[in-house]
């Protein structure tokens, strides 16, 4: 049970040390575009900003490119970039570390994901998940703070802009991959911190298959895991010592335009939680979560009724995540809707019927689309238990899941 203030988990030891995690960060607001260029950053982050002043590491996911050069890539989804001038929030709010493994760096070819990378470490900003190749994107950023030395490792899943042998991008997603870097990683540090970018979008639950292989990366030593992605909060847990953050929501992505066409969709986007976790030389010993909303000109943490409101939610969509039953429960009804209705008619729509032999075929936008299904981890678990579901022949079991159980999820409750 999440509670305010801190949850404790055991007694601390002698050498300490605060970090938290801000999750998905991008400008797509005229609004918020227009104040940070004016140097009106300060107005954006001062309600937010103390906790930020509390705390020994700041984090954040950095998920644009930085510079509004270079040619968009082939992809499916969105190309996002922001201007230069958009690192000043991350200055206003004291951010020592950018994340920028994630489906979006990569977004204008190779040579823009490094340029954002030296632009951020021109401005001052630590960097890791991005590199020339995949070894070099591999690459833990080390960080000695009060006497420990910290490797921070970032991962995402295989959607579009990742490394290859021989080409720049970000860290690709892999089970083997990353339990080798945590343990190379422990061997040299004190403390060993996992973050990561996938998930299912929307979904207030993570996959059965993400919570089993983040369990498994707890145990291979990592002290601490965060994972964001899904533009939605998700839920978290405590895996014998190590929390684990499934998706602490949008912290800062601004939009002009109201998502899902409904107020009620539109406060999931802008609402989330930062996770202050509070480490020592033996791992984590407690950690507590700062509600927030933000709109294009604020962020404001949630107080009274609201943010008791916040973490009750927290809480009733953390208790599935240890119910392993219950938890593929709610990713078969997630499936119906996503992979059944979603996801087959993208394969069918997608498909060239008599060119795959051909070198010279001009893939469409569905084509991307499909590839994507079938590449990022996320995406394939779902078709594969959609295709299961329809074997079984439980889809209208599944369907009612979906609209009794998920829909209701999918808003606050306060």
């Amino acid at each position: 049970m999440i509670t305010q203030g801190k949850n404790i988990i055991r007694e601390k030891g002698a050498k300490e040390f605060s970090i938290l995690f801000a999750g998905d960060f991008c400008v797509g607001s005229e609004t918020t575009l227009e104040l940070l260029k004016s140097g009106k950053v300060s107005g954006i982050v001062k309600n937010i900003k103390p906790l930020f002043d509390s705390t020994d590491i700041n984090v954040l996911q950095w998920e644009t490119v930085c510079g509004m050069e270079g040619e968009p890539i082939r992809k499916s989804g969105p190309n996002l970039h922001n201007p230069e001038f958009c690192m000043d929030f991350a200055k206003a709010l004291g951010i020592d570390v950018t994340l920028l493994a994630n489906n979006h760096t990569g977004d204008f070819g190779p040579g823009m994901a490094l340029v954002t990378r030296d632009r951020l470490e021109a401005a001052g900003f630590k960097t890791v998940g991005i590199g020339k190749d995949i070894p070099d994107a591999r690459k833990p950023l080390i960080i000695e703070q009060n006497g420990l030395k910290i490797a921070i490792l970032n991962f995402c899943e295989n959607e579009f802009g990742t490394a290859k042998v021989n080409a720049a991008g970000t860290n690709p997603y892999g089970v083997v991959a990353i339990a080798n870097s945590i343990r190379e990683a422990k061997k040299t540090a004190d403390f060993v911190v996992l973050t990561m970018h996938g998930g299912h979008e929307y979904n207030p639950y993570p996959s059965p298959r993400m919570t089993e292989e983040f369990r498994f990366y707890a145990s291979c030593g990592a002290n601490l895991i965060f994972n964001c992605h899904t533009h939605c909060p998700e839920g978290m847990e405590v895996v014998d010592g190590v929390p684990v953050v499934y998706s602490p929501g949008n912290f800062f992505f601004t939009k002009d335009k109201e998502m899902g066409g409904s107020p009620e969709a539109d406060r999931v986007w802008r609402s989330g939680y930062i996770p202050k976790f509070y480490c020592d030389e033996n791992g984590v010993y407690a950690f507590e979560i700062t509600p927030y909303i933000f709109t294009p000109s604020d962020i404001t943490p949630l107080s009274g009724a609201e943010k008791d409101g916040f973490i009750a939610y927290i809480n009733k969509i953390s208790a599935p995540i240890a119910d392993a039953a219950l938890l593929k429960k709610y990713f078969d009804g997630w499936s119906y809707q996503r992979g059944f209705l979603g996801y087959l008619n993208s394969i069918r729509q997608g498909l060239p019927e008599n060119e795959l032999a051909q070198e010279d075929v001009s893939y469409g936008t569905e084509y991307y689309a499909v590839r994507n299904i079938f590449t990022c981890e996320s995406h394939n678990d779902m078709i594969r238990n959609t295709m299961r579901i329809i074997e079984e022949k439980r889809l209208d079991e599944c369907k009612a899941v979906y609209q009794e159980n998920i829909i209701p999820n999918m808003t606050f409750d306060f």
